[in-house]
């Protein structure tokens, strides 16, 4: 992945993964995130409680997809093209979901946030 930051110039990332998180599962849906968003400017986090405001439906089920496989928050900076990653314990994980069954498709889900309310809504 730092190859792909690199040559790419996709900004400089730092990636918070739950210990456990199958990482070759998360790569491919991390990329498309990274690409989406390297035109930003300043610093962008992206976690179950906050995220850019201008985010399309497309990119709320990109979220949740990479939420569902292991992701705990991404923050983009404007620096050199980097790529960092920690590992966060699966105890502090802070996405939740209201009223979805344990079944049901990550994208079908509703996202709650007490910092950003339209995170909350329906994703469909």
């Amino acid at each position: 992945m730092q190859e792909i930051v690199s040559s790419e110039e996709l900004g400089a990332w730092l990636l918070g993964i739950r210990v456990g998180a199958n990482v070759r599962r998360l790569k491919q849906p991390l990329v498309d995130l990274l690409r989406r968003h390297r035109g930003r400017n300043g610093v962008v986090i992206f976690a179950a409680d906050e995220a850019p405001e201008d985010m399309t439906d497309g990119d709320l089920r990109l979220l949740a997809e990479l939420f569902d496989l292991g992701l705990a928050s991404a923050m983009r900076r404007d620096e050199e093209n980097e790529l960092s990653i920690f590992r966060r314990s699966a105890t502090h994980r802070r996405v939740t979901t209201a009223s979805a069954p344990c079944c049901e498709p990550p994208w079908r889900r509703t996202w709650t946030s007490s910092v950003r309310p339209d995170l909350g809504r329906r994703i469909s």
